[in-house]
């Protein structure tokens, strides 16, 4: 058990720490408005499978728990590195604030913001619940 404890901390701490290098590479591929494009598509169906993971499912697809786990855990980490990506989007200087961010942003905030609540979820159903996802 402390074993599982350990490499639970490893993980979340790697994860963490990847955030940096991710950030700047992100930040050298600024200038490209198809990756940016791309990016924040696959960013938003990839949240959009959070709130599915963390939907409770009957016990004969054990495969979707399987994945649905480490997906749920993952949630808070993605909601940074989206938000994160969502600040490094390029803006147009020519226009006021919110018409300026152009290439995904608004796609890359609202998949953060999926990230975001599925996390709070799992954290209401875990702490304040008591039990693990509804």
């Amino acid at each position: 058990m402390q074993a599982f404890g350990d490499l639970m901390l490893f993980l979340a701490m790697f994860g963490t720490l990847s955030l940096v290098p991710t950030g700047l590479a992100l930040y050298f591929v600024r200038k490209s408005k198809v990756f940016w494009t791309l990016f924040s598509i696959v960013a938003l169906v990839f949240a959009a499978t959070g709130p599915i993971a963390a939907a409770r499912v009957p016990h004969d697809t054990s495969m979707l728990m399987f994945f649905g786990l480490p997906r749920v855990l993952g949630a808070p980490l993605f909601c940074f590195a989206f938000l994160i990506a969502a600040v490094l989007v390029p803006r147009d200087p020519d226009r006021p604030f919110p018409q300026s961010i152009r290439g995904g942003g608004w796609t890359l905030l609202a998949s953060s913001a999926l990230e975001a609540l599925t996390s709070a979820y799992a954290y209401f159903c875990l702490f304040v619940l008591g039990r693990w996802l509804v």
